[in-house]
């Protein structure tokens, strides 16, 4: 029972359950068939809407094609429409862009033609400025100018020019406008125009200043002769020299005169030698410096004649390098005027072919032989003229003669002023072979500071033996009998060794007592016999060193000489009368006793002053050998107890002035003072 009522609920429950299930399944089988009904419904609207909806997407595809048709029309329509306003804004823009154009043509023609009026004016203004300076140039060169008497108004004329380009200079410099080409055209001319201008007035400045020295040199040779004493010729000769030499310092020598200008200057000073000799041999009645005075006297004239001789050709080639300078500014100017009447924009463009920037000009003068003896005693060997025609320009000018000098090399910075250039290349060190004469070249060049070549020339020069002398002969010198003091050797070994040989015939002749070569110190026995005695022991050495006397003929007449030089004397043991003079000479030169080389006609000897400042000499007879102590000894006694007994036969031997005034008047005597081989510059020629 119990358990029934356990079992109870659940029974209860399976039942409701049952009929739940039961009335739902009723339910749902109402509810179906129902919503069958439904269906059916639906199903017979959807069969209806279906065929509506085809019926409808009929019309639809319908309305669609129409709409793409229309939609088509529409859009190439539009296309159209777009086609015709890009065609309208492009024919717009072409004519806006034309219009521009016009614009931009219009303005650019009336800039053009502004600019070209200005360019033109520039132009013109250029030319006004070159007219005036041409027309200077033209007047200048029309001027009649007289060179043989100083006109001040020339001068005053001359710096009213220079002021009148300086005014020019400054209006060109503030030009503006001018083309580049036409405006270094203009600078060509303005340079060589004012370069003209100026030359014309430093030329003309420096003849009158030149003028003026020649007269006070005039002025000193009026005083020369007029002197009434030697006192009062001293004061007034030194005082018009000095006054000289300060207005030659004082002259305002243009650049292509200097090198010349200072040679002048030089042997001007020489007058002072001179004069100081001629008064002392008057003074003193010594004919040996009055003659030598003379003979420098006629070398300085020499000299100045020589270089005024080459201020002319100087200045005439200035002339001419002047002349053809202006022409090439007349060539530049006149194709100044003609490109100036071409059309704007071809102006600025137009290569001017009368350019003469940089180009350089060069004159040569080669000298033709050389004798080596006298090397020291040439200025130059070469002469060149050089100038850039316009402009400036730095060359190096090589120069070499093959065989006897070394290579020449400098830099010169050309300008379009003359350049002078004196060459003389250093010998060639060591022993050169000049035993014979022989053929060589001068080899110049002159390139460009970057290396470039210029120019090139060659010139046939011929060499003369070491021994061959030519007493006459100016060429690029002053050759004179002075000349032969080139051959004085006072220092070489071979003269020194004489003076110790000498030395050994002075101790054994006075038993030791003289046992060195003194020259004018002293005296050991008195001033006369002292000097004999060394010059005679100098004879007996080089008697006794084996020379002997050559017979052959000697003449100073100008044709060429051979002469050997005092170590070949000693070498050879033989030579001329000349070269045994030069032998002594050197020997007494090197003892710094005064010497003179004595040439009466056709002969040559030697004579030294008896002591330092007498005033006396003995002559020397150097051909007189082979000699010996015996030749000498009893006119050495005469002059101890100071007898001067000529009867007495020796190579050496004293003249009072009388004596020697009548022996240089009766044989012509010409005589040259070895002092003067350094104040010449005549020294020997080493190699």
């Amino acid at each position: 029972m119990s358990e029934k009522r356990k079992n109870l609920p659940a029974i209860i429950i399976s039942a409701v359950a049952v009929a739940v299930i039961a009335g739902l399944c009723i339910f749902g089988i109402l509810t179906i068939n129902s919503k069958n009904r439904e269906l059916e419904e639906l199903q017979a609207n959807l069969e209806k809407s279906e065929d509506d909806l085809k019926e409808t997407k009929g019309k639809l595809s319908e309305v669609t094609a129409a709409y793409d048709s229309n939609l088509k029309t529409l859009e190439q329509k539009t296309e159209e429409l777009e086609t015709s306003e890009k065609e309208k804004e492009e024919i717009t823009a072409e004519r806006n862009e034309l219009l521009a154009a016009e614009e931009e043509r219009l303005k650019a023609e009336q800039d053009t033609t502004a600019a070209d009026e200005a360019e033109a004016g520039a132009i013109i203004n250029m030319q006004f400025i070159l007219d005036d300076v041409m027309g200077m140039v033209d007047e200048l060169k029309n001027m009649d100018i007289d060179m043989d008497g100083k006109n001040n108004s020339i001068n005053q004329t001359l710096e009213r020019y220079c002021t009148r380009f300086e005014e020019c200079k400054k209006g060109f410099a503030a030009l503006k406008g001018v083309p580049a080409n036409f405006l270094s055209a203009g600078e060509e001319v303005m340079g060589i125009a004012g370069d003209y201008i100026y030359e014309c007035r430093d030329l003309i400045k420096f003849v009158f200043d030149f003028q003026d020295s020649v007269q006070l040199l005039a002025d000193y040779w009026d005083i020369m002769s007029k002197s009434r004493s030697t006192s009062e010729m001293a004061d007034k000769c030194y005082k018009k020299i000095d006054e000289l030499i300060k207005a030659l310092d004082k002259t305002d020598c243009p650049a292509y005169f200097t090198p010349l200008w200072d040679r002048w200057k030089k042997t001007t000073e020489l007058i002072h030698t001179f004069t100081f000799r001629i008064v002392e041999g008057i003074d003193s009645e010594d004919y040996l410096k009055i003659n030598s005075a003379y003979n420098l006297i006629m070398r300085i004239i020499k000299i100045l004649d020589n270089l005024n001789d080459e201020m002319g050709v100087i200045i005439d080639d200035e002339s001419a390098f002047t002349d053809t300078q202006v022409e090439n500014a007349d060539l530049i100017y006149e194709e100044i005027s003609k490109a100036a009447e071409l059309p704007y924009g071809e102006r600025s463009t137009y290569i001017f072919v009368h350019s003469f920037n940089g180009e350089v000009s060069l004159n040569y003068n080669a000298i033709k032989e050389i004798y080596p003896a006298l090397y020291n005693s040439y200025d130059h060997f070469v002469f060149i003229e050089a100038a850039c025609i316009s402009g400036e320009r730095d060359v190096v000018i090589e120069c070499e003669i093959p065989g006897l000098t070394q290579k020449f090399e400098q830099k010169f910075s050309l300008t379009s002023h003359t350049t002078p250039i004196y060459i003389k290349p250093s010998a060639l060190t060591g022993s050169l072979n000049l035993s014979n004469a022989s053929d060589s070249n001068i080899k110049i060049t002159v390139k460009d500071i970057s290396g470039a070549l210029i120019d090139t020339k060659t010139f046939p020069v011929h060499i003369l033996s070491i021994n061959d002398f030519k007493w006459y002969d100016d060429e690029f010198g002053v050759s004179s009998r002075d000349n032969i003091l080139c051959f004085l050797s006072p220092e070489d070994d071979a003269i020194t060794k004489l003076k110790r040989d000498a030395i050994d015939v002075l101790s054994e002749i006075t038993d030791g007592d003289f046992n060195y070569f003194t020259g004018y110190q002293g005296p050991m026995y008195s001033e006369y016999v002292d000097t004999y005695i060394q010059a005679a022991a100098l004879m007996i050495a080089m008697s006794d060193s084996g020379v002997r006397y050559n017979m052959n003929p000697f003449s100073i007449d100008g044709a060429d000489q051979h002469i050997m030089f005092p170590t070949q004397v000693l070498e050879n043991k033989s030579g001329l009368c000349i070269e045994t003079s030069l032998v002594i000479a050197s020997a007494l030169l090197s003892a710094n006793m005064h010497t003179y080389l004595v040439f009466p006609t056709g002969h040559a000897q030697v004579a030294v002053e008896t002591w330092e400042g007498s005033g006396e000499y003995f002559l020397i007879e150097t051909t007189d050998i082979p000699c010996s102590w015996a030749d000498f000894e009893d006119y050495a006694v005469e002059l101890a107890y100071d007898s001067y007994d000529n009867n007495i036969n020796s190579p050496i031997r004293y003249m009072n002035a009388k004596e020697w005034n009548n022996y240089i008047n009766k044989n012509d005597v010409y005589l040259v003072d070895c002092s003067d081989g350094k104040l010449l510059g005549l020294t020997p020629f080493s190699h």
